[in-house]
């Protein structure tokens, strides 16, 4: 298997919502729609790019310009639309929002629209049906008014992004929290080319001291998994290659910067030569971030570094701040998705913006060969391999501490009573099985 082919097979008797069956022409077209120019998803068309798809017989055929073991992950992805009859151009004049709601294939059709209320009932062609006849989609402007519908009892689930947001909706009686982590992480990056920080030692210190755990309990809530190394927490069959590492040890950090010569001054900051570990601390006007960057602000501070916060509105956070490098030390949140694929965050060729490794650290030839064979990769076993060597690496250089995974709550009414809510991904992505 060389990692470029995949040859596809629809499962038999695959029918759209009104009846009409569902062909390889149909997956060709959505592609060909998804490759277009003027396609609204940036992030989907970007994961299409230099994918040949023919038909071949009674098989897709999908050529890929190189290896790519995320692209597993890609075609879970794809929403195939109904475009089998559509022309190449009127696949490429598609509006981003059609006026009138295509044929699904999926357990629901929307078969009704009120006020922006989309009511959507089972698909009679679904393969298994749906147990939900009906489900009522309110869209709201904020968080706070779709609590107010649920307290009030006009919703019967709402997700919850923060511990706030979370115990807010808990309040209704008989509610209950499904807890799931994200595909996300949050680290500590360090800009290595400040001066302080381009010393490992310094950043072995940092990273010792930070107490993960504290940072989930108390500025997230609770709501997040600790996370110790590059492969999100959230990916959990990668997750014996994390980093096995001791209670937070401020005194070994301490130790560690007296003996690399970075001693306290009057003020207790620390210095070596003319340069003083007094570094800013960028973040996201994102909660909890910034109460995360001011609890690793504190942590540091026993360790004789001062660290001054600098929050920056989140829409600009990284344009204006992590891609072009105008940081010393930043609270970064990310998500690359349900594949281990971290090569754009650490690759040494990861440009924006397909890549963001902004940390400044030197070309690793060994991590770079090591994280190309984490995206190529086709079995478990070599992706395991190749985690574990990522991991090592990056463990020694140090160009971050990782912090935790987000975690998201669906808390759902006593009306849907014993739902089942994946551990990590989708939370919604068993709802054709509720009862």
């Amino acid at each position: 298997m060389d990692g470029l082919t995949y040859t596809l097979q629809l499962q038999p008797g695959l029918r759209w919502s009104n009846g009409s069956p569902l062909t390889l022409r149909d997956v060709l077209a959505t592609i060909q729609w998804v490759q277009s120019p003027g396609f609204p998803e940036a992030s989907l068309a970007a994961a299409w790019q230099g994918v040949d798809a023919q038909v071949a017989g009674s098989h897709l055929l999908l050529t890929l310009s190189g290896p790519r073991a995320s692209f597993a992950v890609t075609l879970t992805q794809l929403p195939i639309l109904p475009l089998g009859g559509f022309s190449t151009a009127a696949i490429q004049s598609l509006p981003r929002h059609p006026s009138s709601p295509l044929p699904t294939s999926g357990p629901y059709m929307v078969s009704g629209e009120t006020a922006g209320n989309l009511t959507l009932t089972a698909n009679p062609h679904a393969d298994p049906a749906p147990r939900l006849g009906r489900v009522e989609l309110e869209p709201v402007v904020s968080f706070q008014a779709a609590a107010a519908l649920f307290a009030a009892g006009r919703a019967d689930l709402v997700l919850a992004t923060s511990a706030g947001e979370r115990s807010q909706l808990l309040r209704r009686p008989g509610s209950a929290a499904h807890d799931v982590i994200t595909f996300g992480f949050v680290d500590l990056l360090f800009n290595e080319r400040t001066p302080g920080l381009d010393d490992r030692a310094v950043r072995s210190a940092i990273r010792m001291a930070v107490d993960r755990d504290r940072v989930v309990a108390s500025s997230v809530g609770g709501l997040g998994a600790v996370q110790t190394g590059p492969i999100p927490a959230g990916i959990l069959w990668l997750q014996q290659v994390e980093p096995v590492l001791g209670p937070p040890d401020p005194g070994g950090g301490v130790s560690q910067l007296d003996t690399d010569g970075w001693l306290p001054g009057a003020s207790g900051v620390r210095s070596h030569a003319s340069t003083s570990l007094r570094f800013t601390l960028s973040v996201a006007d994102s909660p909890p971030l910034p109460s995360v960057a001011a609890d690793i602000a504190t942590q540091l501070q026993a360790l004789g570094i001062s660290v001054t916060l600098s929050v920056v509105p989140a829409a600009s956070f990284l344009s204006q701040v992590l891609v072009p490098g105008r940081f010393q030390l930043a609270i970064a949140a990310w998500d690359g998705g349900a594949d281990p694929d971290v090569s754009q965050y650490w690759s040494s060729g990861a440009a924006p913006p397909l890549g963001y490794n902004v940390s400044g650290e030197a070309p690793d030839a060994f991590l770079d060969q090591d994280l190309e064979e984490l995206a190529t990769f086709s079995t478990q076993q070599d992706r395991v391999l190749a985690a574990s060597r990522v991991t090592i690496e990056i463990d020694q250089t140090v160009p971050a501490v990782f912090l935790y995974a987000p975690e998201e709550t669906l808390v759902a009414s006593s009306r849907l009573p014993g739902i089942a809510v994946p551990a990590t991904g989708d939370p919604f992505a068993d709802a054709a099985s509720w009862p």
